[in-house]
This record gives C-alpha cells, sequence and structure tokens, in this order.
C-alpha cells in the first residue's frame, strides 16, 4: 500500500528450434526441460507457444543462446505438457 512498488524483471527467452542442429558452430550446455499443468484450453496453440517461451527462458538462465531439437509430450488424457530441448552456446 505504502512505499514504491517492486518492478518484476522480465526473464528473456532464447529461440527454441525443432531441428537437431545449426549450420553454425555451438557447444551443448544441458537438457532443458518445463512441464506445464492444467493446461486444457480452446487453443492448442497457445499452450504451445508459452510452453516454448518458458523453455527459452530456462535455457536462458544458463547463458544459453537458442534450444535446439524441441519436443513436446502431454501425457494421455491429463492437462501437463512436457517440453525438453538441448541449451546450446554459440562459438562465435
Amino acid at each position: 500500500m505504502f512505499g514504491r512498488k517492486k518492478e518484476t524483471e522480465e526473464i528473456p527467452s532464447v529461440p527454441v528450434y525443432t531441428v537437431h542442429s545449426l549450420p553454425r558452430k555451438y557447444e551443448p550446455i544441458d537438457t532443458v526441460c518445463v512441464q506445464l499443468s492444467d493446461v486444457w484450453s480452446k487453443n492448442l496453440r497457445d499452450n504451445h507457444v508459452k510452453v516454448m517461451n518458458e523453455l527459452g527462458k530456462e535455457a536462458a538462465k544458463l547463458g544459453a543462446d537458442a534450444v535446439l531439437g524441441f519436443m513436446l509430450h502431454s501425457q494421455g488424457t491429463s492437462a501437463i505438457l512436457n517440453a525438453y530441448g538441448t541449451a546450446i552456446k554459440y562459438n562465435d
């Protein structure tokens, strides 16, 4: 109520690619994974975009430049999406 409102810092997101390699030289950092629950929505595309953004944010926390090999997995009839990929750092 009183004082200044703390501003939350937006976590940057790195690009997420479905391909498993790039023509540019890079080194793998680590596998990144995110899980979104309660994703029932009329617009499934929104959920896919959201999970890709979250995966990019996790990779950015590791200092990655991008994520390769994006994979999406849903757990049967549950409302859970799992996303995986490899965080990479460019050699430039």
